[in-house]
C-alpha cells in the first residue's frame, strides 16, 4: 500500500481526490482506498467523496485488511457502503461486516476505549441507524440469514460490557439505558415499505431481540436502583417479543464449551455438534461431556432427534439444555397456516401446550421470557378475525392465574388486561365503521400511549391484509377488495406506527402522523384514482389521467433496485408505472423518505414559524449533516405585529422540543427536479384550494429562496411591524453579544427560549453551569461575611481575614454537599478529587485577590448588583439623539479604585482564550464583548458617580483553564462611543427582524455556533451560499460588523 501523508487542508484533500479519480482512469498508481485509509483528517465532504469512489471501485475489502481501522471508521464506511446500490459489491460489504464483527468481539481493546471516550455510546447507537439503512433499503441483496444478527449480537454484548463497568457512575445509567433502548427500537423497527410489501413486516419482526434486552436489564439490576430496574424491565417488555433470542449451552465438567445465539434448531444442532467436536479435539473425554434436556417442548423434536442420531461418541447421559423453549416461534407458525386453520382454537391449542409444558405453578414468579410468551399469545390472538371469541377464554385464564398463589404477578396481569382492552376497542371500531380510517383518525386525534398504539396497529394491519386483500391467496379475483380506501388506511397506519416509535410523545407524534397521512393519501390517490376518506391534513393529489390506471406513479422510500420487476407484476398493480422514468431523477430522495420528521410535516399548515427538531445523529450516513438547525421562517409576517407580541405568541403556542439539533437535509439539485416534477401535476380545484399552499410547493419555494441572491424569510429575515413600539424592551449585554455572534442563535435562544443541545458526556465532573453558580455564590458569601464583620470599605487593610476565607470555604463545601446529594456533582469516583480541586482553586483565587486589592488600593463595594431585575430600575443607555434603550443584568462585583474610580469584575469559570483579544485595536471585538463596558456604565449610574470618574472592567478567570488570569480594559469616551454604535446596530437588527445565520468559522476563534452547527461539521456550502447574498442592503450593517471582526481576528491569529 502506498502510504499517503495526512491531509489537513482542503487543498490537499482535493489533490488526493484528484489522484483517486485518475487512478480509476488508469492514470495513477494510487488507489482510492489508500487515500481513504491514510487520510483520516481531510474534510468531511472530501472524505465522503473519496469513500464513494472507493466503494464504487469495489475496493473496500482492501480497506478492511488494514490494522488501524477503528470502530468509528468502520461504522462510517458501512453507512457509506449503503449509498452504493450496485449488488456487485455484496461481497465487499460482507467482508466489512465480518471484520467489524471480529473487532467487536475483542474483549479489552477498541470496545472499552470507545465506550469511555466522549460520544462513545452514541457512536455505538448511531451504528444501528447506519446498519438499518444498509439492510432495510437494499433488499435486492442476497444476505445470509444471520448476517444482521451476527453483527448485532456482539455489538450488544460490547455495549453491555462497557455499561456494566464500574468506570461509569450509577446515576447516569438511566440516561444511557434510554439512549441504547431508543437506538435498538429505531434500528429494529419494521421497514415501512410501499404497498404491496406490507406483509414483509412480519418477517422483519423476527429480527427483534427481546432476549438481548432482557439480559441488558439484568446488568442494570445489579446496581440495586429500583427506578432503573423498573424502567429497564418495562422497556424490555414493550419491545416485540416475537422470536426472542434462543441460546444453547453445551455443558461439561472439565472443558468450558458454550455456544449462544443460534437462529433456529438446525443452527443449534450444527453449533452443538461443532462445540462437542472441538471439546473432543482439545482432549476432553466423552464421559466428561454432559448435554442436559429441559422440559418437553414439541418444537425441539428435530433438535433432539438429530443429536441422538449423531455419530459422536457420546456417553449414555445425553441431554441438551436450552435457555428458552421459544414458544414465540411456535406461535409464528400460525402466521404460515392457511386461513381455515388460523382460528381461535389453533391459538388456544398452542396456549394449552405451553401451559402444560411450563408448569407455571411450580415457580414463584414467571421469568421475563415467560411473560413475553403470554403477551405474544394475546397479541397473536388479537389479530384473528374472532376477537370476541377468544376474549372470554383469556379473561378466564387471567382469573385463574389471579387465584394461583405463585402465578402471574399484578404487573403482568395488567399487561394482559391492556391487551384485552385495546383489542376490544379496535374490534368495536371495525364493527361500527367498517373501515380502518376511523382508527387512523383515532390514532391522530387521541392523546394516548403512542407506543402501545403503534404495536397494536402494526399487528392489526398484518391480520387485515390477510383477510381483506389478495395478498394471502394466489387467486386475486376471489378476495379482491371493492375499494382501495382500506389499502390507503393501511398505508397510513404503517407510517403512523413507525412515526410513533421514533417520536413517541405528544405534539411531535401528532404532527408527524398528520403529515404522513396526508402524504400517503396523495400517493394512494395518484395510483388508485380515488381520494381516501378523511385524512387529517389534505395535500392535493397529483393529477392523473382518466382510464384504467394513472399515467404517473411516485414510489416513495424505495430506489429502483429494491423495487424489482417481479414485484411490479403484482396483481394489485398490474399495468401501472412504478418509477419516474421520463424525469431522469432518482426515486430515493431524502425529502420523501421516512426520516422527514417535523420539518416537512408542518409545511402543509399555515404557520408563521417552521422549526425542525433533530433527525438523529447518523454518523457518516446518507443524511448529510447540515448547519441548519431549522427551516424556520416563512415569507408571511407574524400573525401579530411586533417582536414582543411575536415572542408572546410563540410562548403561548407551546413550541417545545426536548432538544434542538441540526442535521437538516442539504439540498441536492435532483431533489429540486423531483419536486418540480411532482408539482407539475398539481391542478387547481373548485374548492379554492391553491397549489401554492401545498407542502411540495412550499418546499420548492424554500429551496429556491435560499438559492437566491438576497436574504428571504427562509433565511431568517422576519417581517416585523415597525409601528409597534419596542422601546420598552429590556436587553441584556450577553444577549446583544449573542446577536453579533449569530442573529439566528439569538432568535432561537432568546425569543423561542430553546437551549442549545449538547452532545458531550459530562459524567465525571461538575457541569460548567453548576460550577459557575457555585463560584458566584461562594464569592458573594465572601463579600457578605466581610460586610457583617464591620469592615464595609476595607480602607484599613484592603484584605479579607483568615477567618473570612475559612468561613467562605466552609460555605463552598456545604454547597458541594448539596450538589452531591442530588447527583449533580459527577461520579463518586471523582468527587473527592473534584471537591479538593475546586476548594483549592477558590482559596488560591481569594489569596491572590487579597494581594491585588492591597497593591491597587481598591476594595469591593458591592456584589451581585442587579439592574433591571429584582425591583431595581433598568439602566438606560442613550444611543444617538433622543433614542435610548433599557438594559438589565447582574454585576458580579463592583470595586472602588482609589478615592472615586470604579471597576467592575466579572467572574468566569471557563477558558480565557476567547477573551484575550480585547486588549487589541477593537476591545469589544466587533460587539462580541459588550459586557464590561455596559456593566461599568451601569455601575457608575448605580453608585451615582460623576462623568469625571474613570471606569475599568476586568474578567477574572477562576478555573484551572483560566489560571486565575485577569483581562481588563479602561472604558474611555472613545470606547463608549464605539459601544453605542454597535449597540445601535444590534438593536435595529433585532427590531427589524434580522435573524440570519452567521457565516460558520468566521468568528473569533473559528468556533461554530451551538445552534447552527452543534456537531462542528462546518459545511462549506453554507458559507458559499452566504457569500452570494453579501450585497443585500438589509443586512449590510451586520455584515460590516462581521467582516470587520474577521479582519481584526486574522491579524492576531498568532495569539
Amino acid at each position: 500500500m502506498i502510504q499517503t501523508s495526512w491531509a489537513t487542508t482542503d487543498k490537499v484533500g482535493l489533490e488526493l481526490l484528484d489522484s483517486a479519480i485518475r487512478n480509476l482512469r488508469g492514470e495513477s498508481p494510487l488507489r482510492p482506498v489508500d487515500v481513504l485509509v491514510s487520510s483520516n483528517q481531510i474534510g468531511l465532504s472530501t472524505r465522503r467523496r473519496l469513500s464513494m469512489i472507493a466503494f464504487s471501485a469495489g475496493d473496500i475489502s482492501a480497506a478492511t485488511s488494514t490494522n488501524f481501522i477503528t470502530f468509528d471508521q468502520l461504522a462510517s464506511r458501512l453507512a457509506e457502503a449503503s449509498l452504493v446500490s450496485d449488488s456487485r459489491h455484496q461481497l465487499s460489504r460482507l467482508v466489512l461486516l465480518e471484520h467489524l464483527r471480529e473487532l467487536l468481539n475483542q474483549p479489552d481493546q477498541e470496545i472499552q476505549t470507545l465506550g469511555r471516550s466522549e460520544g462513545g455510546i452514541e457512536a455505538m447507537a448511531n451504528f444501528y441507524y447506519s446498519f438499518r439503512e444498509l439492510d432495510g433499503f437494499r433488499q435486492d441483496l442476497t444476505w445470509p440469514d444471520d448476517s444482521r444478527l451476527r453483527l448485532i449480537v456482539p455489538l450488544l454484548k460490547a455495549v453491555r460490557k462497557v455499561l456494566s463497568s464500574r468506570y461509569f457512575d450509577r446515576t447516569d445509567l438511566l440516561e444511557r439505558a434510554t439512549l441504547l433502548m431508543n437506538a435498538e427500537s429505531a434500528a429494529l423497527n419494521p421497514t415501512i415499505c410501499y404497498l404491496p410489501f406490507a406483509y414483509t413486516i412480519r418477517e422483519t419482526q423476527m429480527l427483534k431481540r427481546i432476549g438481548e434486552l432482557t439480559e441488558l436489564a439484568v446488568i442494570y439490576m445489579q446496581y440495586g436502583d429500583h427506578e432503573i430496574d423498573a424502567y429497564m424491565l418495562s422497556l424490555a417488555l414493550e419491545v416485540d417479543p416475537l422470536c426472542s433470542a434462543p441460546s444453547i449451552s453445551v455443558l461439561e465438567q472439565n472443558t468450558n464449551v458454550t455456544v449462544t445465539d443460534a437462529l433456529d434448531p438446525r443452527d443449534e444442532v450444527r453449533s452443538a455438534i461443532e462445540a462437542v467436536q472441538s471439546a473432543l479435539i482439545d482432549g476432553a473425554e466423552t464421559s466428561q461431556i454432559e448435554i442436559a434436556y429441559t422440559k418437553e417442548d414439541p418444537y425441539l423434536d428435530y433438535l433432539r432427534s438429530q443429536l441422538n442420531a449423531s455419530e459422536l461418541p457420546f456417553s449414555s447421559r445425553r441431554s441438551v439444555r436450552l435457555s428458552d423453549t421459544r414458544p414465540a416461534k411456535i406461535l409464528l407458525k400460525l402466521l404460515d397456516l392457511d386461513d381455515d386453520d388460523y382460528s381461535v382454537d389453533a391459538v388456544f391449542n398452542i396456549m394449552e401446550e405451553l401451559t402444560n409444558s411450563e408448569s407455571v405453578g411450580d415457580q414463584e414468579t414467571l421469568t421475563m421470557a415467560q411473560v413475553s410468551r403470554w403477551r405474544t399469545i394475546a397479541e397473536v390472538a388479537s389479530i384473528s378475525s374472532g376477537l370476541n371469541q377468544w376474549k372470554p377464554k383469556l379473561q378466564t385464564l387471567i382469573q385463574q392465574e389471579r387465584q394461583t398463589p405463585k402465578g402471574l404477578r399484578s404487573r403482568e396481569l395488567g399487561r394482559l388486561q391492556l391487551a384485552i382492552d385495546l383489542s376490544e376497542e379496535i374490534r368495536q371500531l371495525l364493527q361500527t365503521q367498517g373501515s380502518l380510517s376511523a382508527i387512523v383518525r383515532e390514532a391522530v386525534l387521541t392523546d394516548r400511549n403512542w407506543y402501545e398504539w403503534s404495536s397494536w396497529l402494526t399487528r392489526l394491519v398484518t391480520g387485515w391484509l390477510k383477510e381483506k386483500t389478495c395478498l394471502s391467496t394466489t387467486n386475486s379475483e376471489s378476495k379482491s377488495p371493492k375499494s382501495y380506501s382500506d389499502l390507503s388506511s393501511i398505508a397510513n397506519l404503517l407510517v403512523i406506527a413507525a412515526a410513533f416509535r421514533e417520536l413517541p410523545t405528544g405534539n411531535e407524534a401528532i404532527h408527524f402522523a398528520r403529515f404522513a397521512t396526508a402524504l400517503k393519501s396523495e400517493i394512494m390517490a395518484a395510483e388508485f384514482d380515488e381520494q381516501p376518506p378523511g385524512p387529517a391534513v389534505t395535500i392535493r393529489p397529483i393529477e392523473h389521467s382518466t382510464g384504467s390506471g394513472p399515467s404517473l406513479t411516485v414510489v416513495v422510500g424505495l430506489d429502483e433496485s429494491s423495487f424489482p420487476s417481479s414485484r411490479r407484476q403484482d396483481s394489485i398493480f398490474s399495468g401501472m408505472q412504478h418509477k419516474l422514468e421520463e424525469l431522469g431523477v432518482p426515486q430515493l430522495s431524502p425529502i420523501l423518505r421516512r426520516r422527514i420528521s417535523l420539518l416537512d410535516s408542518v409545511l402543509s399548515s399555515d404557520t408563521a414559524l417552521l422549526i425542525s427538531p433533530r433527525r438523529g445523529i447518523i454518523a457518516g450516513s446518507q443524511s448529510r449533516q447540515s448547519n441548519l438547525v431549522s427551516d424556520m421562517i416563512t415569507p408571511q409576517p407574524a400573525t401579530e405585529p411586533g417582536l414582543r407580541r411575536l415572542e408572546v405568541e410563540l410562548r403561548t403556542n407551546s413550541i417545545h422540543f426536548e432538544s434542538l439539533l441540526s442535521n437538516a437535509i442539504a439540498i441536492d439539485s435532483h431533489e429540486v427536479a423531483l419536486l418540480d416534477a411532482m408539482i407539475m401535476h398539481d391542478s387547481p380545484r373548485d374548492d379554492g384550494y391553491a397549489g401554492t399552499n401545498s407542502g411540495l410547493s412550499r418546499r420548492r419555494e424554500l429551496i429556491r429562496s435560499r438559492a437566491s441572491a438576497v436574504f428571504t424569510g427562509f433565511d431568517g429575515v422576519l417581517e416585523i411591524d415597525q409601528e409597534s413600539s419596542e422601546s420598552d424592551l429590556l436587553y441584556s449585554p450577553t444577549g446583544l453579544e449573542q446577536w453579533v455572534e449569530c442573529p439566528y442563535a439569538y432568535f432561537v435562544n432568546r425569543v423561542l427560549r430553546i437551549e442549545p443541545s449538547s452532545t458531550k458526556e459530562e459524567y465525571f465532573r461538575l457541569s460548567p453551569k453548576d460550577k459557575g453558580t457555585l463560584v458566584h455564590e461562594t464569592l458573594r458569601h465572601l463579600f457578605e461575611v466581610s460586610q457583617d464583620g464591620g469592615r464595609p470599605d476595607f480602607k484599613g487593610t484592603h484584605r479579607w481575614t483568615e477567618s473570612d476565607i475559612t468561613d467562605t470555604l466552609t460555605f463552598a463545601s456545604r454547597q458541594i454537599d448539596e450538589l452531591a446529594s442530588v447527583h449533580r456533582f459527577g461520579s463518586e469516583l471523582f468527587q473527592d478529587y473534584e471537591r479538593s480541586r475546586i476548594l483549592r482553586g477558590l482559596q488560591e483565587a481569594v489569596l491572590e485577590e487579597n494581594e491585588r486589592l492591597a497593591s491597587q488600593g481598591s476594595y469591593p463595594i458591592s456584589a451581585e448588583s442587579p439592574f433591571g431585575l429584582e425591583g431595581v430600575p433598568p439602566f438606560r443607555l442613550a444611543l444617538d439623539g433622543e433614542e435610548t434603550i433599557e438594559l438589565r443584568g447582574i454585576i458580579d462585583r463592583v470595586d472602588r479604585v482609589g478615592e472615586s474610580d470604579i471597576k467592575v469584575v466579572d467572574y468566569k469559570t471557563g477558558s480565557s482564550a476567547p477573551y484575550r483579544r480585547i486588549n487589541g485595536d477593537d476591545p469589544i471585538i466587533g460587539g462580541r464583548r459588550l459586557q464590561l463596558p455596559i456593566y461599568a456604565l451601569a455601575a457608575a449610574h448605580l453608585t451615582g458617580s460623576t462623568t469625571e470618574v474613570k471606569l475599568y472592567g476586568e474578567y477574572f478567570f477562576i478555573s484551572e483553564r483560566g489560571s486565575n488570569r485577569r483581562i481588563g480594559l479602561e472604558i474611555d469616551p472613545s470606547l463608549v462611543f464605539r459601544v453605542k454604535v454597535v449597540v445601535k446596530t444590534v438593536v435595529d437588527g433585532i427590531r427589524n427582524g434580522i435573524f440570519i445565520q452567521a457565516p460558520i468559522g468566521l468568528g473569533e476563534f473559528d468556533f461554530s455556533c451551538k445552534f447552527c452547527d452543534p456537531l462542528g461539521a462546518k459545511p462549506g456550502w453554507h458559507n458559499r451560499r452566504f457569500e452570494q447574498k453579501l450585497h443585500d442592503l438589509r443586512v449590510a450593517r451586520y455584515l460590516d460588523i462581521v467582516m470587520n471582526t474577521q479582519t481584526n481576528s486574522g491579524a492576531d491569529s498568532d495569539d
